[in-house]
């Protein structure tokens, strides 16, 4: 009788230990994907600054005949794309996945 408690209670010690390991190592797997995500964030952001910056260097080496044209054919395109209807095959999937709107019942 006693052998069966020792044994059961060895059973029980060594699985409560390994779940507790594992309790350990996936908050420490959520520590670093929180540190890779912050990490990303910060570099998506320096990115986006030394776009900005390499943007504002290239209208300065031009001249100012030349910003100015830029100026107007990126308004020109903004207005072309604006009335551009959508591709084909969004309006064949929309129409064929919208939701049906529900009929009433007249009883």
């Amino acid at each position: 009788m006693q052998t069966r408690f020792i044994w059961i209670l060895i059973v029980f010690i060594l699985s409560v230990a390994s779940t507790s390991c594992d309790l350990f190592r996936r908050s420490n797997i959520d520590n670093k994907e929180k540190a890779i995500q912050k990490e990303k964030k910060k570099r998506q952001k320096q990115d986006t600054i030394l776009y900005q910056k390499a943007l504002k260097q290239h209208m300065k080496n031009q001249s100012k005949e030349t910003r100015k044209a830029m100026k107007q054919s990126m308004r020109e395109a903004k207005r072309n794309r604006e009335h551009k209807p959508e591709p084909f095959y969004l309006r064949w999937y929309k129409k064929w996945f919208r939701e049906k709107p529900q009929q009433k019942d007249k009883g």
